[in-house]
């Protein structure tokens, strides 16, 4: 993640691959736990702006 905050900070065009995010709403595990300390959630699958494609989003 530096790699990615330098790149950006620096204006550099670039792509990442590989960044899951844990989506808000219904969720298997504890948010509240320091495991998740300042991690950005992504969207709930309902709130979330991906078009469908093929029958998924």
């Amino acid at each position: 993640m530096a790699m990615r905050d330098s790149l950006k900070a620096a204006d550099v065009h670039h792509f990442v691959y590989n960044t899951a995010r844990p989506p808000l709403g219904a969720t298997p595990f504890d948010r509240s736990h320091p495991r998740w300390a300042g991690v950005r959630f992504a969207p709930a699958l309902e709130d979330g702006t991906d078009l469908p494609w093929d029958g998924h989003r």
